[in-house]
């Protein structure tokens, strides 16, 4: 039964307090960099930005991740999108594209994600973007992987 499964375990050994996010003003244009750590502590005073990707296979079906147990923001939950923080210097297509190929394995040009949604979170200032990206080239998910 789980014999199609591969099982890939990935230990991140970097302080992700010194990582360096790109700030932004409150219309989302590109400021400053500031330390994770900086950025997250509250009350919230920086905005930053997060870039999200679903992945749809051409049967529709999602590809979808469990959260690592030790993360902080929603330990062992799942999630139906792969994404993350935009760093110093990066575009939220850039992460995008970084963070789709870091948790999933999946590297694509740029050219083949397009964001189709965009917002603000106010409690925590963050800016939001996500894209889809239809996977012709992923025929089959893992039913354990899957939503529909």
């Amino acid at each position: 039964m789980f014999s199609d499964i591969n099982i890939f375990v990935i230990i991140f050994t970097m302080n992700h307090d010194d990582e360096l996010l790109q700030c932004f003003d409150e219309n989302g244009n590109p400021t400053e960099a500031r330390p994770r750590s900086e950025v997250k502590q509250e009350p919230y005073r920086f905005w930053y930005g997060t870039a999200r990707v679903w992945v749809v296979n051409i049967q529709g079906q999602l590809l979808v991740s469990k959260r690592a147990d030790h993360l902080v923001g929603n330990p062992g939950k799942w999630e139906s999108y792969f994404g993350g923080h935009v760093s110093a210097g990066d575009s939220f297509i850039t992460t995008a594209r970084r963070e789709l190929a870091e948790e999933a394995g999946i590297d694509v040009p740029e050219s083949d994600l397009h964001f189709i949604d965009k917002g603000r979170n106010e409690d925590v200032r963050a800016f939001l973007k996500t894209t889809p990206y239809f996977g012709m080239a992923i025929r089959k998910i893992s039913p354990f992987l899957m939503a529909k």
